[in-house]
This record gives C-alpha cells, sequence and structure tokens, in this order.
C-alpha cells in the first residue's frame, strides 16, 4: 500500500504528473508491507483484517505482529485506523 497522491493524466499523450501530495513527510518513512488477512476464531466466525508486517520481516521468524481488524479498509492507506484522532481543545 502507498500513500494517496492526485494525479493527472493525458490519455493523448500518455503522461500523468502529480497533482497533489498531501502527506509529503511520508516518503521519509519507511513503512513495512501490510495485507488483507483472514482468520477464524474458535466459534468458526470469520474475521478479517490488516496484517501489519515490520520492516526487515523474514519468514519462519518469530517477528512483531499486529493485525488491525477495525476501521481499516482494504482498498486504502490508512495505517492509523479510519478515525481521526481526538482533537485538542486549547483554553
Amino acid at each position: 500500500m502507498e500513500p494517496p497522491i492526485l494525479v493527472a493524466s493525458d490519455p493523448a499523450s500518455n503522461r500523468s504528473a502529480v497533482i497533489l501530495d498531501p502527506n509529503p513527510q511520508l516518503k521519509q518513512i519507511a513503512f513495512g508491507d501490510a495485507e488483507p488477512y483472514r482468520w477464524h476464531d474458535k466459534t468458526g466466525r470469520e474475521w478479517k483484517g490488516l496484517l501489519y508486517k515490520p520492516l526487515g520481516y523474514t519468514p519462519n521468524t518469530a517477528n512483531p505482529l499486529v493485525i488491525q481488524n477495525h476501521g481499516f479498509s482494504m482498498n486504502r492507506f490508512v495505517p492509523s485506523g479510519g478515525f481521526p484522532p481526538l482533537p485538542c481543545f486549547q483554553n
């Protein structure tokens, strides 16, 4: 998954250009891969979520595990969930 950007394309020339990158600072951050993950609990109920793999993930090795099973979208880059944090109120 990649952070979203707004791109304009010209089909006549087959050229495209980035119009807006709302989070350019994300280019400086290395993210691990995220992929859809499905599993069943012991009652047989199916769950789905996103499995976030750490940087340097290696199969068949103990790795940190994060599964996001709520507030996520399979089609959008939202590593912190789909809900914004509560605003800070100032006096």
